[in-house]
């Protein structure tokens, strides 16, 4: 509280047993804030009607930029998608060409032994 003037035991009188501050230091401590609180109150009007527009356009701005960062970013996504089906295609069609890498099937051989002669 700098600036402000302090209050001294001699400033209370007291009556009935409780402690009354003066009227004469009740004004020295309320002239600081009396301009201040005047100038709010005549400036908060004004600056509202100031700032409130200010304000809304700020935060259209902003939900107009998400929604367009959002849609930048699924185009992204679908093109991202695109290209791993296209490389994945292209893997399966390359296997098809070279022919199947299972070796070819041998005929089957009977045993020799007492399923063949029963």
């Amino acid at each position: 509280m700098r600036g402000y003037p302090r209050l001294l035991s001699s400033d209370f009188e007291e009556t009935d047993g409780k402690y009354r501050q003066t009227a004469r230091r009740a004004v020295l401590i309320m002239l600081p804030v009396l301009p201040v609180f005047l100038a709010g109150a005549v400036a908060a009007p004004l600056l509202k009607k100031i700032i409130k527009p200010v304000v809304r356009g700020t935060v259209k701005s902003s939900v107009k930029l998400a929604m367009d960062a959002r849609r930048v970013a699924h185009e992204i996504n679908e093109d991202l998608s695109d290209i791993a089906a296209e490389a994945s295609a292209e893997a399966f069609a390359a296997d098809l060409q070279e022919g199947p890498e299972v070796p070819a099937q041998t005929t089957k051989k009977t045993r020799s032994g007492s399923a063949a002669n029963a």
